[in-house]
Order: structure tokens, then C-alpha cells, then sequence
């Protein structure tokens, strides 16, 4: 979510509705903003209904395995083969990669660097511990070259320049330079500026950012599950997020 994979947001939780937004990036990546999408994205959970629905047609998924992991497998399943095309980078053959139409395998976390983002806001720089296995790139290397095969050449040299490009654009993680993740180990975000040593709690003083300086909770009403047990699947399996029965 940090770094934009939200399809309304691009890195640094900026909308991608807002103009001003939209014409930054563009004149960072070198593209004109009227070219750029100004519209809300699908979400993950959107995606089997419109591949049955005909919307979407083709699917690139990286390092993620709908097929195993996501809620209501059936529908999932159902909407996947309705694709005509899909792609999957990773680096196991998860279930989704066995499917796919074509497989670019990527290195796993110890075989390059890059940064980790946590929930508590915090980035962390890791280092290539071993060399990589096989014929495999880094994420960034795979998308570079499609990039460039598309027809928008990207030219990047290593992490240390993407992330500074990145920080660039997005005022939240301005100040975590390359340099200061390798002096302290761990950076939270906010960081504005360069000599901000980071934010390690977003509420000062026990308050929360609403009128009333209180956290808001709400409620959604019951909804019965899409799959119930029965004689030939008496079971639920539950992984962590139980209410939900999400995953």
C-alpha cells in the first residue's frame, strides 16, 4: 500500500483522482498527465466478477496466488478461466502459476536487496544475502524490460535509485534516504525531511485525527457466508482472520 499497489492511490497514499497528483508523476515518469488514468482502479475482489462479466480480459499477478489464498475460491477459479491471458511472476509455481498463460520467475528476498515497508510504518533496507538460482530477475528488472518491450523504456541501474525517485514524489517518505535505513536499521514514516529522525507513533497526546479526537469504530451488519459446510466439505478452515473467514 506504501509504495501504491492500491488502485486508488499512487505511492505515498496520494489520490489518484487529484490532478495536481496525477500531473507530478507524469512529469516525473516523463508521460503527459492527460494520458494518465483519472479514475479508481479494480480491486482485487473485483476482479473474477468482471472477468466473467467481460471487463477484464487479460491478468498480470505478481507474487501474489489468487487461486489458493483468496475468499470464495469457486467464483475465483471461475473467473480466472474466463480470462483469455494471464501472467504470473514469482518465485514458487504456486497454484495461479500453474495456470498461467505465461510464468516470469523472480528472485526471492535473499537472493537481492530492497526495502521492506512493516505495519507500524516502518522501512527497512535488506541486502542480497546469496546469489540467485537459475535464469531469474529481480521484480524490478522484469517490469524494466516489459516496460521498455511496450514501448516506455525504463533505464533503472539499482534499488538505491528507484527508492530515491520514489521518496522524491512522496512528501510522507521524503527524509528516509538510502543512507539513514543503513545508519539507523528502521525508519518510520512520516519522515518530511532529511534530518527527521522518523515518527514512531502517528497520535500525539492520545488523540486521533477526527473532530473529536477519538477513534471511530463502526459496525456492518451480518451477512451469511457465500459457502456453508455440508456432507461433502463438513469443515472450515480458518487462517488468523476468523471473524471475516477472509483467508
Amino acid at each position: 500500500c506504501d509504495m501504491g499497489v492500491l488502485p486508488n492511490l499512487f505511492p505515498g497514499y496520494q489520490e489518484v483522482t487529484d490532478p495536481a497528483v496525477r500531473e507530478k508523476f507524469a512529469a516525473a515518469w516523463g508521460v503527459d498527465p492527460a494520458l494518465m488514468d483519472d479514475q479508481v482502479g479494480t480491486r482485487i475482489t473485483e476482479v473474477p466478477h468482471k472477468a466473467l462479466t467481460g471487463e477484464i480480459k487479460a491478468y498480470y499477478i505478481m507474487g501474489e496466488d489468487p487461486l489458493q489464498t483468496e475468499a470464495d475460491l469457486g467464483l475465483v477459479r471461475k473467473g480466472i478461466e474466463a480470462l483469455d491471458f494471464v501472467v504470473v511472476q514469482d518465485i514458487f509455481m504456486t497454484k495461479t502459476a500453474e495456470i498461467a498463460d505465461v510464468l516470469l520467475p523472480a528472485t526471492s528476498w535473499g537472493e537481492h536487496g530492497g526495502v521492506f515497508t512493516c505495519a507500524d510504518r516502518g522501512f527497512q533496507r535488506f541486502e542480497q544475502a546469496i546469489p540467485p538460482a537459475g535464469n531469474v530477475k529481480r521484480d524490478w528488472e522484469i517490469i524494466s524490460l516489459l516496460a521498455s518491450e511496450m514501448g516506455y523504456p525504463m533505464h533503472y541501474e539499482n534499488n538505491q535509485q528507484i527508492w530515491d525517485e520514489m521518496r522524491e514524489l512522496c512528501p510522507l517518505f521524503y527524509g528516509v534516504t538510502w543512507e539513514k535505513m543503513g545508519d539507523m536499521g528502521h525508519v518510520q514514516w512520516p519522515c518530511p525531511t532529511l534530518d527527521h529522525p522518523g515518527t514512531p507513533w502517528l497520535y500525539k497526546d492520545n488523540r486521533f485525527d477526527t473532530p473529536s479526537g477519538k477513534g471511530q469504530l463502526f459496525a456492518t451488519a451480518w451477512r451469511a457466508p457465500a459457502e456453508r459446510p455440508d456432507d461433502e466439505w463438513p469443515l472450515v478452515l480458518c487462517t488468523v482472520r476468523e471473524v471475516g473467514h477472509y483467508s
